[in-house]
């Protein structure tokens, strides 16, 4: 798999793991989904790979408090 294919489909696998523990009061916060997408494109841009941590990171960063 080249590059751009691999990091395409670790965004998704992050994304799809981490979409389901978000909670009703999350998915009512406005742009939540760009917010989670942002968070898991930071992570691949630093290259790490692991995409359970990718999410469980994305998703506790998206979840501290504003």
């Amino acid at each position: 798999m080249t590059g751009i294919a691999r990091s395409v489909e670790m965004f998704n696998q992050a994304f799809r793991l981490a979409w389901p523990h978000l909670t009703q009061s999350d998915l009512s916060r406005p742009n939540i989904s760009r917010l989670l997408s942002e968070s898991i494109q930071r992570r691949l841009n630093v290259g790490e790979t692991e995409v359970v941590k990718i999410a469980a990171d994305a998703l506790a960063e998206i979840k501290e408090p504003i």
